[in-house]
């Protein structure tokens, strides 16, 4: 009889969740089809999201747990009866009532788990967003390649996936502000990452690490690949038009290449990168150096002998590809949990 009246209470119940998991499952918002914009605000406010959230999932479960015990002990009660009295009758109506009452509550708490979920998912995208970009153009910012580069350097470390960095800096970026003014090197810097970005697989990611200068990661390159990429956005920035306010401005930038190896840190990674970028800078500026073996290599190749850049890798996991997953991953457990509680 027990099992019978969880039975009947927990089928009452169940019919809540597949529209609650539904209405759940959709509020987590579509990452993937969004443009990279992430901006710079304090992680601590991101961590408290993604805590409410769990909160939020506890508070659910806990609910549950308690509705569990209310129908086991009213389906205890109508055991202990027996189906001959005269009473049998109405304390089985009684529970039912009772049953309803129960469902009603639940079904308000979980109205309004739904509703919080909503307010969390939002703030969560939304905090992950402006912590992770640069306000100015859009690209990610330098906590978000650092992230970036930390994950590819594990997956090279795992599966010898190879990546690539290229740094870019603005030539006479200073010249330029004090010739036409720091709201034209604002539009300067915004156009550039325009042409990061068409030019960029869209595995890679370009990045906004500094004041006037830019990198890109680069998927599935060795050190002359990327050297033809860093190429490639070097002439597509010098061919590229620049204007503010009717007054054209001459753009170039150089460029440093480096790729993962053996052995290979992030800190020399950047470092190798960095040197060739100051070898370009020495060596006339709008040019392109990569690194091999003995050090800073100048690239000097005509366009239609560059190597074809690799097709786009398989999906990478961006930060809010990531955050995405860690939703979702939230709403399962839940789903989860609630399913063992509710299982006779």
């Amino acid at each position: 009889m027990s099992g019978w009246w969880l039975f009947l209470g927990g089928a009452a119940f169940g019919s809540l969740l597949p529209a609650l998991w539904h209405r759940a499952t959709n509020l987590i918002p579509s990452v993937a089809a969004r443009r990279r914009h992430w901006d710079r605000i304090k992680a601590k406010r991101l961590e408290r999201s993604v805590q409410r959230l769990n909160e939020l999932v506890q508070n659910v479960s806990g609910e549950v747990e308690r509705h569990r015990g209310a129908l086991l002990r009213t389906g205890e009660e109508i055991a202990g009866l027996d189906p001959s009295s005269p009473d049998f009758s109405k304390v089985v109506l009684q529970a039912a009532i009772e049953i309803m009452q129960l469902n009603a509550r639940l079904q308000g708490e979980l109205d309004t788990a739904e509703s919080r979920l909503r307010e969390q998912a939002w703030q969560l995208e939304s905090q992950t967003a402006q912590a992770l970009t640069d306000p100015l153009t859009g690209l990610p910012n330098r906590r978000a390649f650092d992230t970036e580069i930390k994950r590819r350097l594990a997956q090279w470390q795992r599966k010898q996936t190879p990546f690539s960095v290229v740094l870019l800096d603005v030539d006479h970026f200073k010249r330029l502000n004090d010739e036409y003014g720091h709201p034209a090197g604002d539009a300067v810097l915004t156009r550039l990452a325009e042409v990061l970005q068409a030019v960029a697989r869209e595995s890679d990611m370009p990045a906004r690490i500094g004041g006037e200068e830019f990198a890109v990661i680069l998927s599935e390159a060795d050190a002359r690949l990327a050297a033809a990429a860093a190429e490639r956005f070097r002439r597509a920035i010098a061919n590229r038009r620049f204007e503010f306010e009717g007054r054209e401005m001459p753009v170039t930038v150089s460029c440093g290449a480096a790729s993962i190896g053996a052995g290979v840190s992030i800190e020399s990674l950047m470092k190798r990168a960095d040197d060739c970028l100051y070898a370009a800078k020495e060596n006339g500026r709008n040019r392109v150096f990569y690194h091999l073996a003995s050090g800073p290599h100048p690239f000097d190749m005509a366009e239609d002998e560059l190597p074809e850049p690799i097709p786009d890798a398989a999906e990478e996991l961006t930060p809010e590809r990531a955050t995405e997953l860690e939703l979702q991953t939230l709403v399962d457990n839940l789903q989860h949990r609630l399913a063992e509680i509710c299982s006779p």
